[in-house]
């Protein structure tokens, strides 16, 4: 990688014939109230017009690479590569980010040995705009993470995995030689996050909404790829940083790592009766994820275990039993009676 130099942000952004879009983005980034940064856009095999807008620019802070297709976590690790910025951020070729985003960013950075800053964001649907929070579990303001904390609270209040809108410390990624794995096509982004934030001692989380993102037309790194494909993805995210915990000796993480991927496999793609219809190897795999998860149980599990009382439904019992998250995760896929039995149950539980 480059050495790093008195850049400040490496804006890194990926693109793939883009050409509708691409301008919008790097004038976004140009047009910024903060001037020390490097915009790199890396190419990836573009055949439309895409070179040709960026040679209309002539701004000495644009870096542009080329390179053959291999998709957006190839083109994202070649912009790391190459960066020299203190902080690294990504854009995705079709989405943009509002004034002041980053001279935002360097108030808070430019203070203290912060390693990464984690904003919310705005999804941009065909009729409306939404606020993306930075967890969807729970409402939260500014708040400074020491340790582990903000792994944790990711894992355990489903944390927006855009690995856009956020800013990592360029020598950290270094340091513990952190890319997005090419050898998946969703979930990239959810595996980078909580990769660097597994080494992450000092973050910083901002309610604010700057970065926007476009889902009315398909992104390089929102390919429309099967449920199949989805789920297959996630476990071989999930096997990966499962062993980098391990590996790193970080075990006390791994309750709150299947925490995070069991939600993201059961809740948002698949109900547990669907996934186990369609063969093959998925359900061993999944149900596998969970006896690890059992494995693993925090005293905060235990706790809810203790408050496991005056609920008939065995079914029910069961699931309450492998503890409150997995109780969420699988509620999809209960009767109503029963779904609606839980989420009484959950209302009344109070952690002491």
């Amino acid at each position: 990688m480059s050495s790093l130099s008195a850049v400040f942000f490496s804006v890194i952004i990926p693109t793939f014939n883009r050409e509708d879009f691409i301008s919008r983005a790097i004038d976004s980034v140009l047009c910024q109230d903060f001037e020390n940064f490097e915009l790199i856009v890396v190419d990836d095999g573009s055949t439309d017009r895409t070179r040709e807008l960026l040679e209309q620019y002539n701004d000495e802070r644009i870096r542009y690479f080329y390179k053959a297709n291999g998709g957006v976590s190839s083109a994202r690790n070649l912009g790391l590569q190459h960066a020299r910025g203190q902080y690294v951020t990504f854009i995705d070729s079709d989405d943009y980010i509002a004034q002041g985003f980053l001279k935002d960013a360097y108030s808070f950075l430019s203070k203290g040995d912060i390693e990464c800053l984690f904003y919310a964001g705005v999804a941009i649907q065909k009729t409306k705009e939404i606020k993306v929070p930075l967890f969807w579990a729970k409402a939260s303001g500014d708040q400074e993470y020491v340790g582990r904390g903000l792994f944790i609270d990711f894992c355990l209040y489903l944390g927006n995995s855009w690995g856009c809108g956020k800013f990592f410390k360029n020598s950290a990624i270094q340091e513990h030689h952190l890319q997005f794995c090419e050898e998946i096509s969703y979930g990239e982004d959810l595996m980078f996050v909580l990769s660097f934030l597994a080494f992450a001692q000092n973050s910083f989380v901002r309610n604010k909404n700057y970065y926007y993102c476009d889902i009315r037309y398909e992104s390089l790194s929102r390919s429309q790829i099967s449920k199949k494909d989805h789920i297959e993805n996630l476990l071989k995210g999930y096997e990966k940083l499962r062993k980098l915990l391990i590996g790193q000796q970080k075990e006390e993480l791994l309750f709150f790592l299947n925490t995070i991927y069991a939600d993201h496999i059961f809740s948002r793609y698949c109900s547990l009766g669907a996934l186990c219809s369609r063969g093959g190897n998925w359900e061993k795999k999944c149900m596998a994820l969970f006896q690890d998860r059992n494995q693993d149980v925090s005293s905060f599990e235990r706790k809810i275990r203790q408050r496991v009382v005056g609920i008939n439904s065995r079914r029910a019992m069961i699931l309450l039993a492998e503890g409150f998250r997995f109780c969420v995760v699988l509620a999809s896929y209960l009767p109503d009676s029963i779904r609606k039995g839980i989420k009484s149950f959950i209302k009344k539980v109070k952690i002491a």
